[in-house]
């Protein structure tokens, strides 16, 4: 689809493989995320899981503000 203009890039976030990032970092990937056009939380299976809910609750905050803030422009993505 990218050959036709349409574009459906993305990451895994937050890292797909080793140990997990400090708290801050995955807010700043879950934000960045947030704006690609394809996001989803995924990681290796040796890796510790990357799901939100697996977090602090600031973390899980910052995460659920992001995503909103996701759906609030997928029309323009």
């Amino acid at each position: 689809m990218s050959v036709a203009g349409f574009s459906f890039t993305g990451g895994d976030i937050p890292g797909f493989y080793g140990s997990p990032v400090p708290e801050d970092l995955i807010i700043d990937f879950y934000r960045m995320g947030a704006w690609f056009p394809f996001m989803k939380a995924h990681s290796h299976i040796d890796s510790m899981f990357r799901d939100p809910w697996f977090y602090s609750e600031r973390v899980q905050a910052e995460i659920r503000n992001a995503i909103l803030q996701r759906y609030s422009f997928i029309h323009y993505m």
